[in-house]
């Protein structure tokens, strides 16, 4: 019961930053974007968070506060090498928790970047796909994921 209220005061701390951040008119688009992706990533406990834009079969890293070396602003890669591949196939937040259990061994996006966890959702402007908003990491133990490995979810 401590754990869960905890986790909430967490939770409601967390949504007071990203709406302070969201409003702020001294920051730039992309300056609250990059403090979005930091608090993201430490309320997740994982070392990059990152938005990508996608062009038609190319993800392409726009915004990053990353520690991996293909996680970084410039960085392309084709959508078949991505997690984002499927991000964009549901219009829930997509989780991978455990690569070997969720089917992603095998995957090119696994074998190119080795992340063992990874959250993911799309957004759309004008009812289109645009980019996603990623966080992710080499490290499997994340205790904040919101599903069991490789599913969607309306997290």
């Amino acid at each position: 019961r401590r754990r869960l209220e905890r986790q909430q005061a967490e939770s409601l701390r967390a949504l007071q930053r990203l709406s302070t951040l969201s409003t702020d008119a001294d920051r730039s688009f992309d300056q609250q974007v990059q403090q979005m992706l930091r608090l993201g990533g430490e309320y997740l406990g994982v070392e990059n968070g990152f938005l990508t834009r996608i062009d038609g079969e190319t993800q392409r890293i726009v915004l990053s506060m990353a520690t991996h070396s293909e996680l970084q602003p410039g960085a392309e890669c084709p959508l078949v090498e991505a997690y984002c591949k499927r991000t964009i196939e549901t219009d829930q937040t997509y989780t991978v928790v455990d690569p070997s259990e969720g089917g992603w061994a095998d995957d090119p996006a696994y074998d190119r970047l080795g992340l063992e966890t990874y959250i993911g959702r799309r957004v759309e402007v004008d009812g289109e796909l645009y980019e996603t908003v990623c966080f992710a990491d080499t490290n499997p133990e994340i205790d904040r994921l919101p599903t069991p490995s490789g599913r969607s979810s309306s997290w």
